[in-house]
């Protein structure tokens, strides 16, 4: 596993890198538990369950990086499948499972001079993180799972830290990386909280390339003052609502 973090982010955007790169992270990891380790999974009946193709409990991971963790997995089993289309599975096709999904990110602070002494105490959380391109394309080995196509994390909750302190956390009855279209669904009861403000909703998109987050169904969002009720969200991950362009 290659990690580079080599560039400093000021702005909300920054934590769109790290859900980005959880997909990586995902599809890394397996390739490298399933090299390293010896298939002990349950055996699977191949006509009880023949779309099953691997089953792993007790899914672990952590990313380490100049000796510092910055991404833990953790899932109570992991599962590869023939992608299910309405009532037909796709041979050439293959879905990851995630079930009950824990993902914790860690990130650090930006260093700063005596002259950002002054505006970085003033600074919310995660607004003075660096981390950059987690991972890249060209630095990763080839997958030894090939043809997943999705990952299905179901339920889901990912964490943002920085050092030791919580900046954004989603949580949701399940999510769905999509890699095709550059984005992570959310759906039921899905929860966001960036300090004090808290969005609740039923479905939610995350699109990482432009550090955003929206929703198309009734929401509420709130803080320790205000209250906004509505059908139609466009928002950064620090729950700020963004006008659309």
């Amino acid at each position: 596993m290659i990690l580079s973090i080599c560039h400093r982010f000021i702005k909300p955007i920054c934590l769109a890198i790290p859900l980005l790169a959880v997909a990586w992270v995902i599809f890394l990891s397996v390739q490298h538990y399933l090299s390293d380790k010896p298939h002990v999974s349950e055996s699977i009946a191949p006509e009880r369950n023949p779309a099953l193709k691997q089953r792993i409990t007790g899914f672990r991971f952590q990313g380490f990086h100049d000796g510092k963790k910055v991404i833990t997995i953790k899932a109570d089993k992991f599962t590869i499948e023939k992608k299910k289309l309405g009532f037909f599975r796709l041979a050439l096709m293959n879905e990851a499972r995630l079930a009950n999904a824990f993902i914790r990110i860690f990130c650090e602070e930006a260093p700063t001079t005596p002259g950002d002494s002054k505006a970085s105490s003033n600074s919310r959380p995660g607004q003075s993180m660096s981390f950059g391109h987690v991972f890249s394309k060209d630095s990763l080995p080839p997958m030894a799972v090939k043809r997943v196509f999705s990952v299905m994390m179901a339920p889901v909750r990912i964490e943002v830290y920085e050092g030791k302190s919580l900046v954004t956390a989603i949580s949701a009855r399940t999510g769905t990386i999509r890699l095709r279209r550059r984005e992570i669904l959310f759906k039921g009861s899905v929860k966001v909280v960036s300090g004090a403000r808290v969005l609740k909703t039923d479905q939610l998109r995350v699109i990482p390339d432009r550090g955003v987050l929206r929703t198309d169904y009734p929401f509420v969002l709130k803080d320790h003052e205000n209250r906004i009720n509505g059908k139609h969200l466009l928002a950064n991950l620090f729950l700020n609502p963004l006008v659309e362009q």
